[in-house]
């Protein structure tokens, strides 16, 4: 066993739900809100989901929140779909236009509109998911700007029957802003004895004996704790 392999010890239910909302026919839309405390797994379950759904054909557009730019309006959305920025110019004109404002690239430089931005964000996220089964993998949404999420959260509620998943995840067991009402939940939970001990066991050099059992009672059950354990 790899330690890729480790990552995923213990998260066969939750890794089955993924596969679910990932795998084909695409015939609606799903949001899916993944919480918990850090080190629980939220990354790599994301990282997983992506892997899985580019080999299944999709595509997928991911941004990460960096608590260094929470208070920089935007600059998730810009990470999330500077890939497809060449996609903007066939938007219609004041959604186009919003949206090159929202990220400075526009010559001529206005207030950003939220609603035309969100409107944006909606119809090229459409248009993308009608060419192809579409992904959208936010990570660290605690420290996502709250603009991004705004205009993220706009068009998740809206989109319905395209070829569309949207996965975020966030630290806690509080949603998001702008995600706090009916969307679907998976709030990840510690590891079971049993489980860590897999995890522990499949690390190089794992601890036997007593010094195992005192890092498995000291994890209790965080993935990250036991595989970045003190030497």
């Amino acid at each position: 066993m790899t330690r890729k392999d480790t990552n995923v010890i213990g998260r066969r239910e939750e890794l089955s739900l993924l596969r679910e909302l990932i795998a084909p026919p695409h015939k609606e839309s799903h949001v899916l809100l993944l919480l918990g405390d850090p080190g629980l797994g939220k990354t790599v379950l994301l990282a997983e989901a992506a892997r899985e759904a580019k080999a299944a054909g999709m595509r997928v557009l991911a941004t990460t929140g960096r608590e260094s730019e929470q208070d920089l309006a935007f600059a998730g959305l810009h990470q999330l779909l500077r890939p497809v920025l060449d996609r903007v110019a066939r938007l219609p004109t004041r959604q186009a236009e919003a949206l090159r404002g929202a990220f400075g690239l526009s010559d001529d430089p206005a207030p950003p509109d939220a609603l035309l931005t969100g409107i944006a964000v909606l119809t090229l996220l459409s248009e993308l998911s009608d060419e192809q089964p579409l992904l959208v993998s936010a990570d660290d949404t605690q420290w996502l700007d709250r603009a991004s999420l705004d205009a993220l959260a706009f068009a998740a509620r809206r989109l319905e029957s395209e070829q569309f998943v949207l996965l975020a995840g966030a630290r806690g067991n509080v949603p998001p802003a702008g995600f706090e009402r009916d969307l679907p939940q998976l709030l990840l939970r510690p590891l079971t004895r049993p489980d860590a001990g897999l995890l522990l066991d499949a690390q190089p050099r794992p601890p036997h004996g007593r010094l195992r059992e005192q890092v498995l009672t000291q994890a209790v059950g965080n993935p990250l704790a036991l595989i970045e354990r003190p030497g």
